[in-house]
């Protein structure tokens, strides 16, 4: 996975913290497996300009494509972690370093709760948070809209064209597959 990640030229460095096979219902040959981690974007110099959390899913028999996607998972997709508090004066505080995770999990895969640890990568406050995510919520996100990058600042915004049958990052991609998708996963916050 990393060498699908940090293509030369990027820019950007995965850190990986955690993964796991995770069921995607009943059916067993359904799961796939979760990948948690960190981007780190940094520029032209190495500097770190940003880093977000990350959560990727792929199936796990995910055998590649065809044509340009010879030995490039076709199942892959991945969205953003969010973890943030908004204090009394509307001012949103994020917690940007994902730094562990830790699965609650239930006999209904679908309740089983993603609870993140995360910390700040601010030079100006320094502080952690954890945050907790539902299974069925992540799902939604992965088989929900998808974002695009647009315009100069490569600002992520909503894909409004026509989804591409089948869809990306659903298992029957072994002949049909397009390139990774991006949306963003919001948190429920864990009141401690």
């Amino acid at each position: 996975m990393k060498s699908f990640l940090a293509k030369p030229g990027n820019n950007v460095k995965p850190i990986f913290v955690d993964a796991h096979l995770i069921p995607d219902g009943t059916d067993p040959s359904d799961a796939k497996v979760y990948f948690f981690f960190k981007e780190k974007l940094t520029d032209n110099s190495g500097s770190t300009k940003q880093i977000n959390s990350m959560i990727a899913r792929i199936c796990p028999n995910d055998t590649g494509g065809q044509r340009s996607l010879v030995n490039k998972w076709t199942t892959y997709l991945k969205a953003r972690l969010v973890c943030s508090v908004m204090d009394d004066d509307g001012t949103e505080t994020y917690f940007d370093e994902l730094e562990d995770v830790f699965l609650l999990e239930t006999d209904n895969p679908r309740t089983t709760l993603v609870y993140g640890i995360f910390t700040t990568s601010s030079s100006v406050f320094k502080g952690s948070a954890v945050c907790v995510y539902h299974l069925s919520d992540i799902q939604r996100v992965f088989n929900g809209p998808f974002a695009h990058k647009e315009g100069p600042n490569h600002q992520l915004i909503p894909y409004q064209g026509r989804i591409p049958y089948p869809r990306p990052g659903t298992k029957n991609l072994a002949k049909h597959a397009y390139e990774q998708s991006v949306t963003v996963l919001y948190c429920v916050m864990l009141e401690v």
